[in-house]
């Protein structure tokens, strides 16, 4: 439900990659608010009056999770011993609690943050991800700016698929042909006839049918930075980053966006 309101939010469809429609509104996997409560209330279970009923049987599942020659069973208990051991915290459980509650729940939920940021950029570089572009200019989970600008949603939302390759182009739609996908090197640009493989790169500079609106954007850009200086690579990152959130570079990127978005419309 969570990913569905993400995905609402950001007017992208169902198959879009978590990891990017997350990323885009800063957010991370419900599961970790999970894991910090539950974490919240062993500590606080580990404190409570050991003659209290609920302290009684937290020891008798803790008893039995080390039952059997010490041999660990799936309890309640496992799971926070194991918790705790994939964070630098191991020494809070070996000592059953701490008495600094607070300190330790916020570095229990930092670490696993951390834990889920680097499984994230793990994921983001894999060979095929279709976030393959996004690891370029997307450097950590956090909410962009762009979402809070206000302007035209229509041309929002096709920024937000050109970003998180949630779009048309043919890099993405051969993945779906039946009754194979497509390879990759056969997903030409039919716009230019170039020869090209369909990318968000070849898109947003290199497609012919777009010279005229590319040239007025370059145009406007120029104004904040000498694009003739930059490489390709650094000219890409500029525009899909909107020069690290600058909300004037943005508004000029979604007229770019929504004028090459009606061209390759009424070219079918």
């Amino acid at each position: 439900m969570h990913l569905k309101f993400c995905r609402y939010l950001l007017g992208v469809h169902r198959k879009s990659a978590s990891a990017g429609v997350r990323a885009e509104l800063g957010r991370r996997p419900l599961l970790l608010s999970v894991l910090s409560h539950s974490a919240k209330y062993w500590l606080r279970l580990c404190q409570v009056d050991a003659e209290s009923l609920v302290r009684k049987a937290y020891l008798d599942n803790y008893t039995m999770s080390t039952s059997n020659n010490g041999k660990s069973h799936l309890h309640w208990t496992t799971l926070i011993k194991t918790m705790f051991s994939n964070t630098s915290l191991t020494e809070v459980w070996r000592n059953q609690g701490s008495k600094y509650k607070n300190k330790i729940v916020k570095l229990f939920q930092s670490s696993w943050c951390t834990i889920y940021d680097n499984a994230w950029r793990q994921d983001l570089n894999r060979n095929d991800s279709k976030l393959r572009t996004y690891k370029d200019f997307k450097l950590g989970i956090s909410l962009e700016n762009y979402l809070l600008c206000g302007g035209n949603v229509a041309n929002r939302k096709e920024f937000t698929k050109l970003r998180i390759s949630s779009h048309q182009l043919r890099i993405e739609r051969g993945r779906y042909t039946r009754p194979r996908k497509t390879p990759v090197e056969d997903r030409l640009c039919t716009l230019c006839n170039n020869g090209d493989v369909e990318t968000e790169r070849h898109y947003i500079l290199t497609c012919s049918q777009f010279n005229d609106e590319r040239t007025t954007l370059y145009g406007q850009l120029n104004s904040f930075t000498d694009l003739s200086a930059l490489t390709a690579d650094q000219k890409f990152i500029f525009i899909m980053s909107y020069n690290e959130g600058d909300s004037e570079v943005l508004k000029y990127i979604l007229e770019f966006i929504n004028r090459s978005h009606a061209v390759r419309k009424s070219l079918g």
